[in-house]
């Protein structure tokens, strides 16, 4: 699965319409939320990658978004 970040420039964007992630003129702020991310993470030990989910009758949805049969087939 393919992580989709969004920002927005409220200031210039009030309504949250155009999602300025990636464009070079917010790199900076960018880099700062990445960062803060990543140091929240280690803070409170949040795995780098989600664990897979298994639900009551055995199926398992990892965090690509991989749906596992259960063990009588069911999806």
């Amino acid at each position: 699965m393919t992580r989709e970040w969004e920002l927005y420039d409220l200031h210039a964007d009030p309504n949250e319409l155009n999602n300025v992630y990636g464009q070079p003129g917010y790199q900076d702020i960018q880099t700062n939320l990445t960062d803060e991310l990543a140091r929240l993470r280690k803070h409170f030990q949040v795995p780098d990658k989600d664990p897979d989910i298994v639900l009551a009758n055995g199926i398992v949805v990892t965090s690509d978004g991989v749906v596992i049969p259960g063990p009588n087939g069911e999806r």
